[in-house]
């Protein structure tokens, strides 16, 4: 879902729902999990009068069951600025993720077995710069002449 009420703002939100149902054999020992899980996410845009874009979106991650463990919630935020030059044909960008540091990896499993409790810390801020330049683009030429048809509009011709 995406929503533009304020000139040059862009508020965006989505998420998913499912539910996870898991069986696993080895060696003679049966695992099983299931459940709920669910993630959701937004982001908003910010577009300046200079060609510049600042987002800021973030992420969350229900607890997940998965066959052998279970996935603790995770969330995290990250912030991108896009800078478009030379009439648009630039763009460089910078993208920092996991700016407050907080995403983690915790996994648990209780079993009659064996019982695991996994707690890491995965590098996850990471900063990353970005050049792009477009060499050419293609856009469309308004023609509502009355003896053109409309596959003819659709065919991109080069050379002209």
């Amino acid at each position: 879902m995406t929503s533009e009420h304020i000139k040059g703002v862009t508020l965006q939100v989505n998420g998913s729902f499912f539910y996870s149902r898991s069986k696993s054999y080895h060696d003679a020992e049966f695992a099983s999990n299931e459940g709920f899980a669910w993630t959701a996410g937004g982001s908003i845009t910010y577009r300046l009068p200079t060609k510049t874009q600042v987002q800021v979106s973030s992420v969350y991650q229900s607890l997940t069951p998965l066959p052998q463990f279970n996935i603790e919630p995770v969330w995290y935020t990250n912030i991108g600025v896009r800078q478009r030059l030379l009439n648009e044909r630039l763009s460089l960008s910078l993208l920092i993720t996991d700016v407050l540091d907080q995403r983690r990896w915790h996994i648990t499993t209780r079993h009659p077995h064996f019982s695991i409790e996994n707690h890491s810390k995965p590098v996850s801020r990471v900063v990353w710069i970005g050049l792009t330049y477009t060499m050419s683009g293609y856009r469309p030429v308004a023609d509502d002449s009355p003896g053109q048809r409309e596959e003819d509009r659709a065919v991109i011709r080069t050379g002209q």
